[in-house]
C-alpha cells in the first residue's frame, strides 16, 4: 500500500513539474523575455568589451630643418655654415593608474547582472499573470457551475411554488417571485460566460502555440507545489529575492563609483620612447656628420586642478551610497513585511475555505432542503425558500472569493521568492 501511495506522489510531482517547465519554456519563447534576453546579453558583450578597453598607443613621426650659424668675434670670409636636417619617431603608451580599469568593468559587470536578473523578474511577473489569469478562468467555470446549479433549483421551486398555487396553499407571487429569480441568475450567468470568453482572448498573450503550457486539470498541484516552495523560503528572503538582488547590485555599483571618484585623485601615467637621427653639412657639402638619439622616460600627469573639481564628486558618490544602503534596508523590510502578511493572509484564507467546504455550504443546502420540505407541508413562507437557497449561493461564491484570493497571495509570494521554476529554486 505504501509502495502505491509514494508513486502516485512522484507521477503527481512529474505532472506538476512538466508543467512547470512548460511554462518556463513557453515564457522564454515569449517576445518580452527574448528582448530582454537580448538586453542582458548586450549588457554582458559591453563588460566584456571594457574589460579588454585600453588606451591607445600614439605614434608621432616629426621632421626639422634649420641652419646651424657659426658666430666668432671676427668672422672669416667665406666661414662655413651648417645645414641642418633630423627626423624623430616618438612612440607614447598612456597608462591608466593600477586598478581603474577593473573597476570599471565591475561596474559594466554589475550592469550585466541587474539587466539578468531583470529578465528573470519579467518571468516571474508573467508567470504569475499567466496562472493568476487560468486560476481566474478556473473560479469563473466553478462559479458558472453553482449558478447554473442554482437556476435549476430555482426552476425545481418554481414547478412547486406552481403546484401549491394550483392546490390553493400559496400565491401567484410565489411563482413570480420565483421566476425573477431565476431570470437574475440567467443575467448573472451571462455576464460570467462573457467573461470566461473573453479571459480565452487574454491568455493567448501568453500562449503562442496551440497546447496550453499548463494544464487545467493539474492547475491545483501546480498551486501546491508552489505552497510548499513559499514555504520553504520564506525564511530565506536575502538568498530568493530577486527584487532584493537588484537593489544590492545598484548599492554595489555605488560603491563601485564611489571607489572610483576617489581614484580620480590618483596619477596616471604615460611611457615613452623615442628614436632621432640629425645630419649637419657645410654649405658646401665639404663636412657632413650624422648625430642618431634614443630617448625613454615616462609622464606623471599630476591630478591638480581636477583634483579640487573631483572634490564635490566625491560628495555626490558619498550620497548616492548611502542612499542604496538604505534602500537596501528599506527594500528589505518591505519585502519580509509582504511575506509575513501574505502568509498570515493565506493562513485566514485556508481556514474559510475549509470552512466552507466542511461546514458553511453544506449546512446551508440542508436548511434549504428543509425549507423546501417545510414549504411543501405549509409550514413556512416561500420567502424562507428562497432566502435559504441564496445563502446557499452566497456561501459557494464565496468559496470562490476565498479561492482566488489565497491564489493571489500565494502567487504573489511565489514571484517574490522566485520559487516559479524548479531549477531556480534553492
Amino acid at each position: 500500500m505504501k509502495t502505491y501511495i509514494l508513486g502516485g506522489l512522484l507521477m503527481s510531482a512529474s505532472i506538476h513539474a512538466d508543467d512547470l517547465n512548460r511554462l518556463r519554456e513557453m515564457l522564454d519563447r515569449h517576445p518580452a523575455i527574448e528582448s530582454a534576453a537580448a538586453s542582458s546579453r548586450a549588457r554582458e558583450s559591453g563588460a566584456t568589451a571594457s574589460l579588454l578597453r585600453y588606451p591607445d598607443p600614439e605614434i608621432e613621426v616629426s621632421s626639422a630643418r634649420g641652419r646651424e650659424d657659426m658666430y666668432e668675434i671676427l668672422p672669416e670670409p667665406g666661414l662655413d655654415r651648417r645645414l641642418v636636417r633630423g627626423s624623430e619617431v616618438l612612440i607614447r603608451q598612456p597608462i591608466p593608474f593600477p586598478g581603474k580599469g577593473t573597476v570599471a568593468f565591475r561596474l559594466q559587470s554589475s550592469l550585466a547582472n541587474e539587466q539578468g536578473l531583470r529578465t528573470r523578474l519579467l518571468r516571474n511577473r508573467m508567470a504569475r499573470e499567466y496562472l493568476t489569469l487560468l486560476g481566474r478562468r478556473g473560479q469563473l467555470a466553478q462559479q458558472i457551475a453553482y449558478l447554473k446549479q442554482t437556476r435549476a433549483q430555482v426552476e425545481t421551486v418554481r414547478e412547486l411554488a406552481a403546484i401549491q398555487y394550483s392546490a390553493g396553499k400559496g400565491s401567484l407571487v410565489d411563482v413570480a417571485s420565483a421566476r425573477v429569480r431565476e431570470n437574475e441568475l440567467s443575467i448573472s450567468l451571462s455576464d460570467l460566460e462573457a467573461e470566461l470568453a473573453a479571459s480565452a482572448h487574454q491568455l493567448s498573450y501568453f500562449e503562442r502555440e496551440a497546447s496550453p503550457a499548463v494544464q487545467e486539470s493539474n492547475f491545483r498541484l501546480v498551486l501546491e507545489t508552489l505552497a510548499s516552495r513559499v514555504m520553504q523560503g520564506i525564511d530565506n528572503l536575502a538568498d530568493r529575492s530577486l527584487e532584493l538582488k537588484m537593489i544590492q547590485e545598484g548599492a554595489r555599483r555605488a560603491d563601485l563609483n564611489d571607489t572610483l571618484a576617489k581614484m580620480e585623485f590618483l596619477p596616471d601615467f604615460e611611457m615613452f620612447t623615442a628614436y632621432g637621427s640629425m645630419t649637419r653639412r657645410s654649405a658646401g657639402y665639404k663636412e657632413s656628420t650624422r648625430e642618431r638619439t634614443v630617448r625613454a622616460g615616462i609622464n606623471i600627469r599630476l591630478p591638480l586642478w581636477s583634483a579640487l573639481a573631483n572634490v564635490p564628486n566625491l560628495s555626490e558618490k558619498r550620497h548616492d551610497l548611502a542612499a542604496a544602503r538604505f534602500e537596501t534596508d528599506n527594500v528589505t523590510a518591505r519585502i519580509g513585511a509582504d511575506l509575513a502578511s501574505s502568509r498570515e493572509k493565506m493562513k485566514g484564507l485556508k481556514t474559510g475555505i475549509e470552512l466552507h467546504r466542511s461546514s458553511l455550504i453544506p449546512g446551508a443546502m440542508s436548511a434549504h432542503q428543509a425549507a423546501r420540505i417545510n414549504y411543501a407541508a405549509g409550514k413556512t413562507s416561500f420567502r424562507e425558500v428562497v432566502e435559504t437557497l441564496s445563502a446557499h449561493l452566497d456561501h459557494e461564491l464565496s468559496l470562490v472569493e476565498h479561492e482566488l484570493m489565497y491564489q493571489g497571495e500565494l502567487l504573489k509570494a511565489a514571484e517574490a521568492l522566485d520559487v516559479f521554476f524548479k531549477e531556480e529554486a534553492p
